[in-house]
């Protein structure tokens, strides 16, 4: 039996899934239908294709509705093609929804797109679609109507912590900072790192160093480098100067600039040009050691490897290599890195190379070995917030260190 056999066997049972994967098959590309349709052969499938979209449709599915309102489209008819259109957008069908308000866009009727987006937001939130209830949730919040807003919110299953703060952000641009300070809330009861981090930030903008300190130290606390930077300068400004030493000690390269500014400040400077000449020490060992040496050591041929570079989004790229990690499936994720190393590389096989990813938008480079341990793979899980910590900063390199068993960052 052919693939549509098997369809219609499923839609004749009443499949409505069949229907529409069958009737989209019958009726083909829609770019042929004005040109071929009058063929009886391609006319009768069209006809047979109609017939079932129509019955999926009649079941309420509203892709079936949508793919009639293209068919109406590829025919010359726009007004029932805008029928099915919206009958498949008010059915919670986005790509309906956002094919309608792109064409207003297209046709300069930007008032009419504007007021369509905030009444298609609700119907679509409610058939379940999550971006709409994000949108739901923003306008709701923005417009002063917080209780419903949170209920909406509590529907979403997730925690989106960028929406929650560019929220607050807003609110608090417009004087709003109290109803800001409820959505912070939600963004930190999340317990990511980086809403914690801008919830210090938020607090020092808007007069409250003491909630600015709790935030920051609980993200520094937990380990985020960028949150010891920013306790340390606001221990350094309220005084506290033996504890902002120590938090930017605990950062090490990444705060070493911090560091010895901070001592020069303090007028230390023979501490200061020691840290200058410990941060020069661990660059050149930290380079000998991406070359695959020791330092002082003559070159293991063994441990020479090829380097290969791939650009590419740091933060994503690492977050698909901790999918695999916390599964434990270590060899999948070494497998992985030495495919790419030999597409990067030719096609030459590449079961031991330097895997340099190159994140231009952040210039942050990640080295990975293909053939990193277990513990250096383990590792990348909880390696987000310090990723997320290192945007800004200029010439960042990233890398596993097998001394002190952590992934470090020395400045590239």
């Amino acid at each position: 039996m052919t693939d549509e056999s098997l369809l219609r066997s499923a839609a004749d049972n009443g499949d409505v899934g069949a229907m529409v994967e069958l009737g989209v098959s019958l009726i083909g590309d829609l770019a042929l239908v004005d040109e071929l349709g009058a063929l009886p052969p391609v006319r009768e499938r069209i006809e047979e294709g109609t017939h079932w979209l129509l019955r999926a449709a009649d079941a309420g599915q509203a892709t079936a509705m949508r793919h009639l309102g293209h068919l109406a489209g590829a025919q010359h008819r726009p007004d029932e093609q805008q029928r099915w259109l919206q009958r498949a957008a008010d059915s919670g069908d986005r790509p309906a929804f956002e094919y309608i308000w792109h064409g207003m866009l297209r046709r300069g009727e930007r008032s009419e797109a504007v007021a369509y987006w905030e009444r298609m937001m609700p119907r679509l939130a409610e058939a379940g679609d999550s971006a709409a209830v994000r949108e739901v949730v923003r306008q709701l919040a923005l417009s002063g109507h917080h209780d419903e807003a949170e209920h909406w919110y509590g529907r979403l299953g997730f925690a989106p912590t960028h929406d929650l703060m560019k929220i607050a952000d807003t609110l608090a641009d417009d004087g709003r900072v109290d109803e800001a300070r409820r959505w912070l809330r939600h963004a930190v009861a999340t317990g990511d790192l980086w809403s914690m981090i801008w919830a210090g930030g938020f607090e020092a903008r808007h007069g409250s160093p003491a909630d600015a300190e709790h935030w920051y130290r609980r993200a520094a606390e937990a380990g985020a480098l960028f949150a010891q930077l920013r306790l340390a300068d606001l221990l350094e400004r309220r005084g506290h100067f033996d504890e902002a030493e120590m938090w930017l000690r605990r950062t090490g390269d990444y705060g070493s600039d911090e560091l010895v500014a901070f001592l020069e400040r303090r007028g230390r400077g023979a501490d200061a040009g020691h840290e200058r000449q410990r941060r020069l020490a661990e660059r050149q060992r930290q380079d000998s050691w991406d070359r695959g040496t020791a330092v002082g050591a003559a070159p293991d041929l063994s441990t020479v490897v090829t380097s290969v570079v791939i650009t590419a989004a740091v933060l994503p790229f690492v977050q698909a290599l901790a999918a695999k990690a916390a599964e434990s499936t270590y060899s999948g994720v070494r497998a992985l890195l030495a495919k790419l190393a030999a597409r990067s590389a030719g096609g030459r096989p590449a079961e031991s190379a330097l895997v340099v990813v190159e994140d231009p938008a952040h210039d942050l480079k990640l080295h990975l070995r293909t053939d990193e341990t277990d513990e250096a793979l383990q590792a990348l899980v909880g390696l987000e917030p310090t990723i997320r910590d290192l945007t800004g900063r200029r010439r960042v390199r990233l890398s596993w260190d097998p001394a002190t068993k952590t992934w470090r960052t020395p400045p590239g």
